[in-house]
């Protein structure tokens, strides 16, 4: 799971010059018992003060996050509508799993599919639950209630809520932090001193899942005010852990500082979600516009292809018409010489029966005029005979 990334506002992560190590003032030596106990007295109810304000965080951020359900979509997993259910609340594991099993169970329609058993590993999978208050070494992590532990359900990775909530969950966050981180200075190490090994390790690897490595930090070296001043004066550390609670007082956050700061990262961010909103719709202008540009082109190129198709067709239309016209003309000159071949051998034909015929007439008519000769000298020849017998 990526962790998450602490946000870089206002100078909130730039690194804290060493602060100098400043001699406790002597009026601090020299407080009464009752002025010990009215500052004690006034410490506890900073620390009611930042638990409230956690609280009225959370609860008016919880509505919101259950809203953005409906905007993972029908289709998104189901990690994703439960790290939306789960994300800010202050529920036990048990309540939890109870709550987003009948949202889900609801949302789903589809009981077969999802079971309370798949929910609470889910929720163990993709959550932890961090404590950002003050609770008992005790205190079951997963099912304790107290409203002084502040307990909290986080999405270990935030690529399972919708983008629109990820600046805003960053900002409450790393205010919950600085809470904690006031809480931690202030409070009571009396409770915290009986935390043992194991239950250090376990909110070590939180703290450093969820970017809170400087509370771990806080945690074992808590000797805060109050410790302090509840020590005797005669105690031989007394200045030492005095002075040391003081130096740590100082370096956190007080109630306005922190709400000052929450205030001007929300202002931050909507700026900033403004700004890339701006350039996500100029980008989204650009883009459109590129693809407005790629379909003209697109469409101008379909229509050469079209018009040179037709031009292909055209061309191909007339070639194959000239073809048909050059082979109708060689046809029709081919049937005019045959013709003429035709009519040129029928008048070679006509001419030569008619010398036949000629001839033939010549014939005949030598013929005629040789029986004519012959006819008259065989008549000649019987006259001569009969005028001969006569004589």
């Amino acid at each position: 799971m990526g962790e998450v990334e602490p946000m870089n506002i206002d100078g909130a992560d730039q690194k804290k010059k060493p602060l100098k190590r400043k001699r406790v003032e002597p009026c601090l030596y020299t407080l009464s018992s009752e002025e010990k106990q009215a500052k004690i007295k006034a410490f506890r109810d900073e620390i009611n003060s930042l638990v409230r304000f956690c609280k009225d965080v959370l609860l008016e951020s919880r509505g919101a996050l259950l809203d953005s359900v409906e905007k993972v979509g029908n289709s998104s997993s189901l990690n994703s509508v439960i790290a939306c259910l789960m994300e800010e609340s202050v529920l036990p594991l048990s309540k939890l799993v109870d709550e987003i099993f009948e949202k889900v169970k609801g949302r789903t329609g589809d009981v077969d599919g999802v079971s309370k058993a798949s929910v609470k590993s889910a929720v163990l999978i993709i959550g932890q639950r961090l404590c950002y208050g003050v609770t008992t070494a005790d205190a079951d992590i997963l099912e304790d209630d107290a409203e002084c532990a502040l307990w909290c359900w986080e999405t270990r990775d935030l690529k399972l809520m919708p983008k629109l909530v990820h600046a805003s969950l960053k900002v409450r966050r790393t205010c919950r932090k600085k809470i904690q981180e006031r809480i931690m200075a202030v409070s009571v190490s009396n409770v915290m001193r009986s935390y043992n090994s194991s239950r250090q390790r376990m909110l070590s690897r939180n703290a450093r899942s969820t970017n809170l490595y400087e509370f771990n930090e806080l945690l074992w070296s808590i000797s805060a005010m109050i410790k302090a001043l509840e020590k005797s004066e005669n105690h031989p550390n007394y200045p030492q852990e005095l002075m040391k609670a003081s130096e740590k007082l100082s370096k956190v956050l007080h109630e306005a500082d922190i709400r000052l700061l929450m205030e001007n990262m929300s202002q931050k961010n909507g700026a900033e979600m403004a700004e890339k909103e701006a350039k996500r719709e100029e980008k989204l202008l650009i883009k459109q516009m590129e693809k407005n540009k790629r379909e003209m082109e697109k469409e101008r190129k379909k229509m050469d292809r079209v018009l040179q198709k037709e031009k292909l067709q055209s061309e191909k239309e007339l070639k194959r018409l000239h073809d048909e016209a050059e082979k109708e003309e060689r046809r029709r000159q081919k049937e005019e010489n045959d013709m003429q071949k035709q009519l040129k051998r029928q008048q070679e034909d006509a001419e030569k029966d008619q010398r036949r015929r000629e001839k033939e007439e010549a014939e005949m008519r030598k013929q005629l005029a040789l029986q004519k000769q012959a006819s008259l000298m065989e008549r000649f020849l019987k006259r001569n005979k009969t005028d001969s017998t006569s004589k």
